[in-house]
């Protein structure tokens, strides 16, 4: 792209509406954007059940809510419209000139068109015919496995902008700080703890490790000295805190449902250390640089696991590994097969570490 093309450039869009990882894996873009165009205005089109990790993000000015869970479904045919119209009249009241769309789908796609911006940037292998909609594509060699991070960061290539830095802001304003302290000091959760989070979740099925397995591991992490176990999760998994905690044989401590997602980061924060899925919450810790033990199963974890060097996969290498089925059509060797040790022995070492450290 011709750098001339970009010295006016004042007012930015970024459509990325899900999900909580890919949200996560855009932020250094968004730093990598304000380091070029530092007195820019720059918005950005986000899902509402996302939009908590970019509130109070001193890069952004202001957040467009996609009402995703509200505009789905028959019954709101006749209004989602006259909604969606909203929407696209309020980002284009202001006047942007740089639309970029690291979503790569088709309803990211005519955001990014009828935002009004004369440069609309996207993938060029964007699915769901999104690439239409664009002036400018970016290319993504596919001779080598590029993280999510690194790929989104393509685009700021193809903005002139060459850096290595990788900053990924979440800001938890002080009075979520002082909640999550309570939370834990009424859990019994002392200064001088180690405090492990553990994340059992996931959205596809066939992400999730056993959850007798994860019940034997928090049982596990309870006896260790000075160690302080927590489970975490949204309210949608309450239910299956309830069974965790029927399978263990020590005190299930739960913030399950209990925290926002800017919360949930700085409850990262504090922690030494979160066992997890392949899931948004994992993404969040390794974004506040909280040490990550991730179990994978369907998906490749160099192109999306936890960003960064400090972390650690636990993966079994099979045939039909990184198949990326939603529900695995066969016996879900892949998380079946993980034990209980191994994944203990990663947790064991990375405390350990920090230990050390300290």
């Amino acid at each position: 792209m011709k750098p001339d093309l970009l010295d006016d450039i004042q007012r930015i869009l970024v459509v990325k509406m899900s999900s909580i990882g890919d949200v996560v894996h855009s932020l250094p873009l968004l730093d990598a954007l304000k380091q070029r165009f530092p007195s820019s205005f720059i918005g950005w089109v986000v899902d509402r059940r996302c939009k908590d990790i970019l509130e109070n993000n001193p890069l952004i000015d202001r957040l467009f809510i996609f009402e995703r869970e509200r505009w789905g479904g028959r019954k709101k045919a006749v209004t989602t419209p006259f909604e969606m119209a909203g929407l696209m009249g309020s980002i284009r009241k202001h006047k942007f000139q740089l639309a970029l769309d690291p979503q790569g789908l088709f309803r990211s796609g005519f955001i990014t068109y009828f935002s009004g911006a004369r440069i609309r940037m996207g993938f060029s292998n964007a699915r769901e015919m999104s690439t239409l909609f664009y002036n400018v594509k970016v290319d993504v060699p596919e001779e080598i496995k590029l993280h999510a991070v690194d790929r989104y960061m393509l685009m700021g290539r193809k903005l002139g902008i060459e850096t290595s830095r990788r900053v990924f802001t979440i800001e938890t304003p002080q009075h979520s700080m002082e909640r999550v302290d309570s939370l834990l000091a009424a859990n019994g959760i002392r200064p001088y703890h180690r405090l492990v989070l553990v994340n059992p979740w996931a959205r596809w099925e066939s992400k999730r490790w056993p959850v007798e397995k994860f019940a034997l591991l928090a049982d596990m992490l309870n006896c260790e000295a000075d160690t302080r176990m927590i489970v975490v999760g949204g309210r949608s998994d309450l239910e299956g805190f309830i069974t965790i905690a029927s399978l263990m044989k020590t005190k299930a401590v739960s913030l399950v449902g209990m925290t926002s997602l800017t919360e949930l980061a700085y409850l990262m924060k504090r922690a030494e250390i979160l066992v997890t899925n392949d899931s948004g919450p994992m993404h969040i810790a390794a974004a506040m640089g909280t040490p990550v033990v991730a179990v994978f199963g369907p998906t490749d974890p160099s192109l999306c696991g936890p960003y960064g060097e400090v972390h650690e996969v636990v993966k079994k290498e099979l045939p039909c590994s990184c198949c990326y089925q939603v529900v695995c059509p066969i016996e879900h060797r892949c998380m079946e097969t993980i034990s209980v040790d191994e994944v203990m022995g990663r947790v064991k070492s990375k405390l350990d570490a920090r230990d050390r450290s300290s």
